[in-house]
């Protein structure tokens, strides 16, 4: 995508991703399809989609905990996972950089298409959506 266009289209993206977190919880299929489009190089991309998902989840925490659905359980539950992500970033930093632009793109591709897959599956399975 063309930088004018991507200066065009940022805010649509951005609200779309950010009323699709707020309303499922699933921003990644508009924010990660945007950022790939730009065509970033990886650095840039992981920054930035870091940020992204950053911000989505402070506006969203205070927001679930006003409603009740934040305890802390499930808050020592969240912590105690964020642990192996942190220990396995420094791996996956390093398989990163052993990717060409191109292989990450396809990677960045592939997880799309899973995630496409498994949102179908889901509708079909647990709320009965025919097609």
């Amino acid at each position: 995508m063309p930088a004018r266009a991507g200066k065009l289209l940022v805010f649509p993206a951005g609200f779309t991703g950010g009323l699709l977190q707020g309303a499922s919880g699933i921003s990644m299929p508009v924010s990660v399809s945007f950022l790939n489009a730009l065509c970033l190089d990886r650095r840039t991309f992981i920054a930035i989609i870091s940020v992204f998902f950053s911000v989505m989840s402070a506006c969203q925490i205070p927001a679930l905990a006003w409603f009740g659905l934040v305890t802390t359980h499930s808050i020592a539950l969240s912590l105690f996972a964020v642990l192996p992500i942190l220990l396995f970033m420094p791996v996956g930093s390093m398989a990163a950089e052993r990717f060409s632009k191109p292989a990450f793109d396809k990677v960045i591709l592939f997880l799309l298409v899973g995630l496409a897959i498994k949102l179908l599956v889901d509708a079909v399975a647990y709320r009965g959506v025919a097609f």
